[in-house]
C-alpha cells in the first residue's frame, strides 16, 4: 500500500510539473495577434507526459520573413523558456524538457545575437559558417547569451506575476481535461495582462506581401 500511495503521489506531481509547463507555454501564444486556429493543449492519460502541440505558426505563415522580424524572435525566444519558468514559478521545480527547451532557446538565441552583431562581424559569403561558429564559442556572444536569457527569465516572471491567476486555472483545467483547444484556451487568454516591452507579434502585418 505504501509503493501505491508513494506511485500515486509521484503521478500526481508528474501532472501537475506538466500541466504547470505547458498552461505556461500556452500563455505565450496569447501574445500573437491573431492567435493561431490550430493550437491545442494535450496532456497524455497514460503517465502525465505533456505532449506538446501548439499550432506550427510557421507552417501557416513565411518562415523566413518571421525569423527576419526583430519581435517575433523575441517572443520565440521567451516561448521556449516559458514552460521551464512557469514550472519553477508554481511548483519550485523545473523537471520536464529543461534541457529540451534550453536547446531550443540557444539554436534561436544564436541567430538573434548574429544577427545583432552582424555588421560587427563583417561576416563574407565565403566564410560566413566558419565565422559564425567562431562568434558563438567566443566570448563576447557566451557574454551576450547570458545577459540576453537572465533578461527574459526576469521578463517572464513579471508576466508570470501579472498572470499568476491564469497560469494556476489554465495548470488546472489541464489536469481536469486532458486536452484543451482553442475555443477553451481563448477565455483564459483574454485574461492574459502584458508587462511593458512584452513582444506581440504582428503575425498578418508580418506575412503581408
Amino acid at each position: 500500500r505504501r509503493s501505491n500511495s508513494i506511485n500515486q503521489y509521484e503521478d500526481d506531481v508528474q501532472m501537475r510539473a506538466s500541466a504547470t509547463h505547458d498552461a505556461g507555454y500556452m500563455l505565450m501564444f496569447a501574445a500573437l495577434q491573431p492567435i493561431p486556429k490550430d493550437i491545442i493543449l494535450h496532456l497524455d492519460k497514460q503517465d502525465g507526459t505533456a505532449i506538446h502541440s501548439s499550432s506550427d505558426v510557421n507552417a501557416d505563415f513565411d518562415t523566413q520573413r518571421l525569423c527576419d522580424n526583430r519581435t517575433y524572435m523575441d517572443w520565440q525566444m521567451l516561448l521556449w523558456q516559458a514552460g521551464t519558468v512557469a514550472e519553477r514559478y508554481l511548483t519550485g521545480r523545473e523537471v520536464l524538457d529543461a534541457a529540451d527547451d534550453y536547446l531550443r532557446w540557444l539554436h534561436c538565441a544564436s541567430t538573434y545575437i548574429v544577427k545583432l552583431f552582424w555588421d560587427d562581424l563583417k561576416i563574407v559569403k565565403q566564410q560566413q559558417s566558419l565565422q559564425i561558429r567562431f562568434f558563438l564559442r567566443g566570448d563576447p556572444a557566451l557574454r551576450e547569451l547570458s545577459v540576453l536569457k537572465l533578461k527574459q527569465c526576469a521578463l517572464l516572471q513579471t508576466f508570470f506575476g501579472l498572470n499568476n491567476g491564469v497560469l494556476r486555472d489554465l495548470s488546472a483545467a489541464a489536469q481536469e481535461k486532458r486536452t484543451l483547444r482553442r475555443d477553451d484556451l481563448l477565455p483564459f487568454f483574454a485574461r492574459v495582462r502584458f508587462p511593458e516591452g512584452f513582444p506581440r507579434p504582428d503575425l498578418t502585418v508580418l506575412t503581408e506581401d
